[in-house]
């Protein structure tokens, strides 16, 4: 099993790329790596921008909604280390919690706002 800190740590420096590893596919790949089951394997390489992960997030019913869907195997709440939607300065993002913490993948790296709102969290 791959903790949460040593998958940040170890995909920190992976480039952004929209459908690959953007935030929400970043999340997903760490459930993959922890449990052996990619969660988002039927989206990846499906969209390329930010226009096109947008349209899919509105046919979707936002990135609340996917993410419930796409993690539906997995029981919601807990504490520990998981991935989570969560709201930071007014946007929804996906993202790993790890020691109370929130980490984002952004086309700079990894970033880990001190202000946000858990909206949804699995444990994993």
């Amino acid at each position: 099993m791959v903790s949460a800190a040593d998958f940040i740590r170890g995909t920190a420096a992976d480039p952004w790329r929209w459908g690959v590893n953007d935030c929400a596919l970043w999340s997903a790949s760490y459930v993959a790596a922890t449990t052996g089951r990619d969660p988002a394997a039927a989206l990846r390489g499906t969209y390329g921008t930010a226009f096109a992960c947008r349209q899919l997030l509105l046919r979707s019913g936002g990135l609340l909604a996917l993410s419930r869907a796409l993690m539906a195997g997995h029981a919601a709440g807990g504490a520990g280390d998981g991935v989570c939607v969560a709201r930071v300065s007014g946007r929804q993002l996906a993202g790993i919690m790890s020691a109370d913490r929130l980490f984002l993948k952004s086309d700079g790296g990894v970033v880990s706002p001190s202000v946000f709102e858990i909206l949804e969290q699995w444990e994993i």
